[in-house]
């Protein structure tokens, strides 16, 4: 039932009788127990052997039971929750549903300590086939285990076809289960409508779910219409079922991821975002969720929150089987959009957070070539943001050799060359990213239409340098003719001003200085002849400009200052 469960709860009950099963039964079953704990794997051992159980393996972590189950096909998993380092119960259980390590006619059931309220839903979503609490008794182990087998029993052919992967007789087998077994339809029809949903036989699944809800009012019937509608673009009716479940006092976090689909389909993304944080706070261990939630975040500009999700999703990804190197690109620039706005000793966490991030990237898949580059080309931002121009130059030069230097059988990433190509061009001179756009790797993965954005973002970025260098100067400027250093002022004014690019405001702070300099020392050709040529460019103020006053003023001023040299 795993492959179509997805979260959907505990099964109906089914009536099963009190007569105990057969010994024989029992001795065909292979066996597989998950506990780090020598002590704990004894005593489960023994009372198995007990039930009449012969064929047990033992593993002592999460990433030997993942070997176990590549390598045996288990009727029965015993996992304790918590395994130490490594994987946990509901990682291995996660791993086992989604490599179809664990077959539909077998059983994974959860052996726990704990029952907080984020590992049992972190769990439910996974759909262990039960739970044992510690400390277990013979007796709760024997009653548990005995009901768990009747019930698989039952559903075995249904089961069994799954694991074939011949879903029409499934469903055949379904309509067999219900004419025998009446009184147990509900379950049956569950996984008809799953099977149905899967195969996208939206007509089939909305009858075999009004069916179930025409014997008993069950959520998970309604759930199922409300996914058949979300299929037809039914969004408004949708909606409507899935408030109700979400309403409902038991926990049924599903119903707000499909919530969140809807808003999302609708435009809605602030409402989406507003629906996985809530089902995020009733179940933080989902790790998809926690993706989800920050990918809508991001798309949201709620950097705070993508940042938040981000660092929860590489959290859990660490022993998950949906592990992934995008999710931690995706931590490294939710948190270079933090740094900007952060005080000093923020920008010092985050720009350690981010380093740590990208080792773990670097030291996670080191034979990854493309995303080795894709690692110095975040560098190169972050770095950036942090003022530091010559360290991101040099990460950028690194991405290039790297790019430059790939052997012809390996491929990179188009889009991690051109994130490449923008560092060049935010970092180097013009040569230097013309040298890379001519280069055989530019000539492979960038498009005209790429080489020349790239250029168009040289040309802005080597503006913006050459302002930046007009503002410092001008900046210094400021400073000493507040300290009355008239000298060094007119030294730092003439030079922004000497600049192509130097506003209005310069012009005219450089005119003030030397104004105050003839003032105070008399006439001096040099300070003359250079106020002259900034005022001469000042001449193409346009009159309505509201600095055009000042520059009257001070044209007036100079005049003044020539009339009495006269």
């Amino acid at each position: 039932m795993a492959a179509f469960a997805e979260g959907l709860g505990r099964p109906d009950n089914i009536g099963i009788t009190a007569k105990k099963m057969a010994r024989s039964y029992y001795e065909k079953k292979q066996v597989l127990i998950i506990e780090d704990l020598a002590e704990m794997r004894s005593q489960l051992k023994s009372m198995l052997e007990r039930l009449g159980i012969r064929r047990i393996d033992t593993t002592l972590n999460g990433e030997e039971a993942i070997e176990a189950l590549k390598s045996k096909n288990y009727d029965i998993v015993f996992s304790d929750y918590e395994l130490g380092r490594g994987k946990d119960g509901q990682q291995v259980l996660e791993e086992a549903r989604h490599a179809k390590l664990l077959k539909e006619v077998s059983c994974f059931i959860l052996v726990t300590a704990a029952q907080t309220v984020e590992m049992v839903m972190g769990a439910l979503e996974y759909n262990p086939d039960g739970y044992i609490t510690k400390p277990v008794t013979y007796e709760d182990l024997s009653a548990r285990v005995e009901r768990i087998l009747k019930t698989k029993l039952i559903f075995e052919p249904i089961n069994q076809a799954i694991d074939d992967g011949d879903l029409t007789e499934a469903l055949d087998q379904c309509d067999e289960l219900i004419k025998e077994r009446p009184k147990i339809a509900l379950p049956v029809l569950r996984i008809k409508g799953r099977i149905y949903l899967h195969e996208h036989n939206l007509e089939k699944a909305e009858q075999t779910f009004k069916s179930a809800l025409s014997i008993r009012e069950v959520a998970w019937a309604n759930l199922g219409i409300a996914k058949v509608r979300y299929e037809q673009e039914n969004y408004e009716e949708s909606i409507e079922i899935l408030e109700t479940l979400r309403n409902k006092k038991e926990k049924y976090v599903e119903s707000q991821d499909w919530l969140a689909k809807i808003y999302e389909a609708q435009g809605d993304l602030e409402k989406a975002q507003k629906t996985l944080e809530k089902a995020i706070a009733e179940s933080p261990k989902a790790i998809l969720r926690q993706s989800e939630l920050a990918r809508v975040a991001r798309l949201n500009n709620d950097w705070a929150v993508a940042t938040q999700a981000a660092r929860k999703t590489v959290s859990l990804s660490r022993n998950s089987c949906h592990k992934n190197p995008e999710q931690y690109i995706n931590l490294v620039e939710a948190l270079q959009t933090q740094i900007a706005p952060s005080g000093l000793r923020d920008r010092r966490y985050i720009s350690t957070e981010i380093m740590k991030t990208l080792n773990a990237i670097r030291t996670e898949y080191p034979d990854d070539l493309s995303l080795m580059v894709h690692t110095y080309t975040l560098d190169s931002n972050t770095q950036q943001k942090l003022g530091k121009a010559s360290d991101a130059k040099k990460l950028a030069l690194e991405a290039r050799r790297l790019i430059q230097s790939a052997p012809a059988e390996v491929a990179i990433a188009s889009h991690v060359v051109k994130s490449a190509g923008e560092c060049l061009a935010e970092t180097c001179d013009k040569q230097t990213l013309m040298d890379f756009i001519e280069s055989k790797a530019g000539q492979n993965y960038l498009s005209d239409e790429g080489r020349e954005s790239l250029l168009q973002k040289a040309r802005s970025a080597e503006e913006n340098r050459i302002q930046e260098y007009i503002d410092s100067l001008n900046n210094q400027g400021v400073e000493f003719f507040e300290k009355g250093k008239l000298h060094n002022a007119i030294e730092m004014f003439d030079q922004a001003a000497d600049q192509a690019a130097a506003s209005f405001s310069v012009l005219l702070n450089a005119v003030q200085a030397h104004i105050a300099l003839l003032q105070k020392e008399g006439p001096n050709e040099h300070n003359q002849k250079h106020c002259e040529a900034h005022l001469k460019r000042l001449s193409n103020m346009p009159k309505d400009d509201r600095r055009y006053a000042r520059y009257a003023k001070l044209s007036e001023m100079f005049h003044a200052c020539l009339s009495q040299k006269k």
